[in-house]
C-alpha cells in the first residue's frame, strides 16, 4: 500500500498525546529497509515510498520540537531510535540529498526546520534524559508514605487522618510520573484530555479527597481521586514501597505533572497523595493483570538501567 503524505489536517489530528508513537513507527518502517538493504544511507536513491516517509517522519519531529518540547514519551526516541539523530544529522550535512524534503522550502527553512529537530533531540539526549530516568531499584521511596510498609509510617503526611483512612492513600514523587520508565498506564491518552489538564493549576492536579465513601464504587468514580498501585521491580528492597505504580485512575493528570517537573515548574520530589487501589478494580483477571505489569516493567527496567 502506498504511503500518504501527511497533510497539515492530518498533523492536527495526531496532536501531541501520542505524536511520539507515530514517530517510532516512522522510524521502524525506516529501519526495516535499511536492515534489508533497501535503503543505503551512504549512497542514497529513496524510492518515491521512502521520501515520503522521511518527509513524514521530518514533519513530525517538527511538529514535536516546536509544539511538544516536553513530551515525557521524547527519551523513548533516543532509547528506541538508535539511527533518527544520526539520520537527520545526514541530511543536514547534505549526505543525504535535503531536496527528499516535499514541497518549495528553500535550502534556508530546511536548514531551519532540521536545526530545530537536533538541537530538540540533543537537548533531551544530554539534559532532560537524566530527570526522567530515575535509577533501577526503589531506594527513593522509603521517604514516600505508604500504609503497607511499616517503615515509612513516619512519614504519613500530616492532612491524612488518624483513622482507617490512613490505610487507603499512599504517596508518590512527581518525578516518579515517567509514563515510560516508572508509570504503567491501563489506559492510552486522548489529546482531548490533554488539552483539558495541562489547563488546570497545581492545587486542581494533586487536589484528593479523602473523604470518599470507600465502599462504594460510584462515589469512587465521582471523586476522580488518583489512584494506584505500587509494584516491585527486580532486586528492589521488598521492606519500602516498589518503584513502579500501576495506574487505575488520573494517568492524565500525572503526565501533566510530570510536564511541569521537566519544565522546571514543578520540583520533582514534590509528593504527591494517591487512593490505594486493589488489583481487583481492573477489568482483567489478577493473572492477566500482573502478566501485564511484569511484561511492562521488564521493557522499563531495561530503560532505567542505561542512566
Amino acid at each position: 500500500m502506498r504511503t500518504a503524505p501527511l497533510t497539515d489536517k492530518d498533523l492536527v489530528r495526531i496532536g501531541g498525546a501520542n505524536i511520539v508513537e507515530y514517530i517510532l513507527d516512522g522510524v521502524k518502517h525506516l529501519e526495516t529497509d535499511i536492515a534489508a538493504n533497501k535503503l543505503d544511507l551512504t549512497t542514497p536513491a529513496f524510492t518515491p515510498d521512502q521520501k515520503i516517509r522521511i518527509n513524514n517522519l521530518l514533519k513530525l519531529l517538527h511538529l514535536l520540537a516546536t509544539q511538544y518540547p516536553y513530551d515525557p514519551q521524547t527519551g523513548r526516541l533516543i532509547f528506541e531510535a538508535k539511527t533518527l539523530l544520526d539520520f537527520v544529522h545526514r541530511i543536514q550535512a547534505e549526505i543525504i540529498d535535503p531536496r527528499i524534503i516535499a514541497g518549495k522550502e528553500s535550502r534556508r527553512t530546511i536548514n531551519t526546520l532540521l536545526g530545530l529537530i537536533v538541537k530538540h533531540l540533543d537537548q533531551w539526549r544530554t539534559a532532560l534524559l537524566l530527570k526522567i530516568v530515575l535509577p533501577p531499584g526503589n531506594k527513593h521511596t522509603p521517604i514516600c508514605y505508604h500504609p503497607e510498609f511499616y517503615a515509612t509510617y513516619k512519614f504519613k503526611p500530616s492532612f491524612l487522618p488518624d483513622d482507617y483512612r490512613s490505610n487507603f492513600f499512599f504517596e508518590a514523587m512527581v518525578k516518579e510520573f515517567c509514563p515510560f520508565t516508572t508509570l504503567i498506564g491501563f489506559h492510552p491518552f486522548s489529546n482531548l484530555q490533554s488539552e483539558f489538564q495541562e489547563k488546570r493549576s497545581l492545587a486542581e492536579l494533586t487536589a484528593v479527597n479523602i473523604n470518599v465513601e470507600l465502599r462504594n464504587q460510584m462515589a469512587i468514580e465521582y471523586a476522580d481521586n488518583l489512584r494506584a498501585f505500587r509494584v516491585h521491580g527486580p532486586g528492589e528492597n521488598k521492606k519500602y514501597p516498589g518503584s513502579y505504580i500501576m495506574v487505575k485512575g488520573g494517568h492524565h493528570r500525572m503526565r501533566t505533572l510530570f510536564i511541569k517537573y521537566l519544565k522546571g515548574e514543578v520540583d520533582g520530589n514534590l509528593k504527591v497523595l494517591i487512593q490505594l487501589v486493589n488489583p481487583d478494580s481492573f477489568p482483567l483477571s489478577k493473572g492477566d493483570l500482573f502478566s501485564f505489569i511484569s511484561q511492562e516493567i521488564a521493557k522499563r527496567h531495561e530503560f532505567r538501567k542505561r542512566v
